[in-house]
């Protein structure tokens, strides 16, 4: 099959779905990017990147190696116009996997392309944040038109309840996470910080906002409160961004100079990361609970973290909030779930009740069975399911786990 993928920002979701396709051997594959719209917009997005301590990369993505060993073309967009010429040139393609957010882009695909359409919703829009006013109304508005004019959908987790309950879906639907890349699988760690200090480190690797400016809602992904708390335990925390999210880590600067316990590092390629964090003990996956998050997305959500972990050999901290990731983490027992508002201040003392080898054990286990090259076929399968139904869309609705 000839595959495109579309999104208008770098996300590790399209490294992965690609990388397992092309270990196949039996496709080829292209990238459309966009690169956001014009020079006024890549001027407002550097200067507020550069207030809230952040790095503006438009076009970081092209430059790496690991994509571009990945996709036979790869090509970009600055519009949606463009992007509607562009698709429609792509005559030969069999399925335009077309990834949010934007919504509105995916829409665009959805309106314009040749081919049968697949949506992913990554992160479902409304799910996060409700009908906030804050939100984009244009982008609920395309969030709605994606899930019911679509070909297919594949979700990275059991989200696609809420999107039933909201939407009228009448399209195939897979259930798709980010599985373990097996090349990323780290199998030599390197060594363990906590040997030479006989403390615990734990690291976050992942989607960090500023601190003091973040944009509401965005609060639950700050962790100064977090690395307070660890502290008063002795207990380490390792914060690595990811590299095309710029610099957050500026506005920590003047926490870490007084708390010897938080350890601020450059964000690395995904290819990368698990080599560098296997040296910590355990891997966190912490949201603490905000208001303006929806419920939903904390009962339903699936982060990259806990793929990034595994690979990495890292058991996972979680909190109980975060519903489906519990039962993740408690199905293969790889790691520890935990009450943040009662608990947090006696994580030393739970660790320290666990098995830490045993974890270790299991998360090895996991990651085999979890591994992308024993998953990819499900997603081919559904790609010649959505390309040779009768019809614009299937009426049946039909699911594949």
């Amino acid at each position: 099959m000839n595959i495109l993928f579309t999104r208008r920002r770098a996300h590790v979701r399209v490294l992965r779905l690609a990388a397992g396709l092309r270990r196949t051997g039996r496709h080829k594959l292209f990238l459309l990017y966009g690169t956001n719209v014009g020079r006024l917009m890549h001027m407002y997005r550097w200067l507020m990147g550069l207030l809230r301590g952040q790095w503006y990369r438009p076009a970081g993505l092209l430059k790496s190696d690991v994509y571009r060993g990945l996709f036979d073309g790869i090509d970009t967009y600055a519009s949606a116009g463009e992007l509607a010429r562009k698709l429609q040139r792509y005559c030969d393609v069999d399925i335009v996997h077309a990834l949010a957010e934007p919504n509105v882009d995916v829409e665009v695909a959805i309106r314009s392309a040749n081919s049968r359409v697949v949506f992913d919703p990554v992160d479902i829009t409304s799910m996060r944040f409700g009908d906030n006013k804050q939100v984009n109304q244009a982008e609920l508005e395309a969030e709605r038109f994606c899930f019911e004019h679509t070909h297919g959908i594949v979700h990275k987790g059991p989200e696609i309840q809420y999107a039933r309950e909201r939407y009228a879906i009448q399209c195939p639907t897979l259930h798709f996470s980010n599985y373990c890349m097996d090349d990323w699988i780290v199998k030599d760690p390197l060594p363990k910080r906590s040997q030479r200090d006989t403390e615990w480190h734990f690291v976050i690797a992942g989607g960090i906002s500023p601190l003091f400016i973040s944009p509401r809602g965005y609060e639950y992904n700050q962790y100064g409160e977090l690395a307070k708390r660890l502290a008063q335990q002795r207990i380490h925390l390792h914060l690595y961004p990811p590299p095309t999210q710029g610099n957050p880590l500026a506005t920590y600067a003047l926490l870490a100079a007084r708390n010897p316990y938080l350890h601020l590092h450059n964000g690395l390629p995904a290819s990368e990361i698990g080599q560098e964090i296997s040296q910590y003990d355990f891997g966190i996956w912490i949201h603490p609970k905000n208001p303006l998050v929806t419920d939903d997305s904390y009962r339903l959500a699936i982060g990259n973290k806990f793929f990034t972990y595994l690979e990495s050999g890292l058991p996972i901290i979680i909190n109980h909030d975060l519903v489906y990731g519990s039962e993740l983490v408690r199905e293969h027992r790889v790691g520890i779930v935990f009450n943040y508002d009662r608990e947090v201040d006696q994580l030393k003392n739970i660790i320290a009740a666990c098995d830490y080898q045993a974890l270790c054990t299991n998360v090895r286990a996991a990651r085999e069975q979890l591994a992308l090259s024993q998953q990819i076929a499900r997603l081919e399968e559904f790609y010649r399911l959505v390309l040779h139904q009768v019809g614009p869309r299937s009426p049946t609705g039909s699911s594949i786990s």
